[in-house]
């Protein structure tokens, strides 16, 4: 989704760490794959208060040393390792209106998330080439929402995330959408327990290193019955 120049800085810092495998599966997905997601969005006109973290956090602005935050491991995983290493893009890319942090009693960063608004319309295009649809006026996409391993199952992306939707509407946005792949389970949930719900599915398709997007519209009832499956699903 990247542009050549983060694609290969990506690249070389998986190789300084030592994972080809990484960097095989990565062009294994470009050359043939198909993924779905659903986009969700919250109305921030409406009030909404989130459960809080089983630990107490704060939210505050990003600083550059809250870039740690996304380093690699020597035991991450392969699916965190591309997570970690697609945020890291995107924040250096500048895509982001604005970069939010969590942070624990102690001072900790514990949660990352990116939030861009129609001014960064340009940017959103030329990095993510279609991959987003351009925002409405009154809208704010939040993108690359991360929790370090250590720190899930306390809630933290289920509140956090609330209170950075809050700061769009401080903004004088409406809607906060957000993109979750239909895989991944527990952000789906995360989305539903601070206030989003599904209204866009989303196809993507690579083929010998082109990608084809398209996005369809969720009926009511669609939504309604998805809603139900995840929330009764086992993982």
């Amino acid at each position: 989704m990247a542009g050549p120049i983060h694609k290969i800085k990506g690249a070389l810092s998986l190789l300084s760490h030592g994972y080809m495998g990484v960097i095989l599966k990565e062009v294994g997905r470009e050359l043939a794959s198909d993924e779905t997601c659903y986009a969700f969005r919250r109305n921030l006109s409406r009030p909404f208060d989130a459960r809080p973290a089983t630990i107490p956090i704060a939210i505050r602005p990003f600083e550059k040393r809250d870039i740690a935050l996304l380093g690699l491991g020597y035991r991450d995983s392969a699916q965190a390792v591309i997570d970690r290493v697609r945020r890291t893009r995107m924040i250096e890319a500048g895509i982001a209106s604005h970069i939010y942090v969590a942070v624990t009693s102690d001072g900790s960063p514990c949660f990352i998330q990116c939030m861009i608004s129609p001014a960064h319309n340009s940017k959103l295009s030329a990095y993510y080439k279609g991959y987003f649809p351009p925002l409405a006026d009154d809208e704010v996409l939040l993108e690359g929402a991360f929790v370090p391993e250590h720190y899930r199952g306390a809630g933290i992306m289920r509140y956090a995330m609330s209170k950075v939707s809050e700061k769009g509407g401080a903004m004088g946005a409406r809607w906060a959408t957000t993109y979750v792949e239909e895989s991944n389970l527990p952000s789906i949930r995360g989305c539903l327990a601070c206030g989003f719900h599904p209204y866009l599915k989303k196809q993507a398709t690579w083929r010998a290193l082109k990608r084809e997007v398209s996005f369809v519209p969720l009926h009511e009832a669609e939504c309604t019955e998805l809603e139900a499956y995840w929330k009764a699903s086992r993982e």
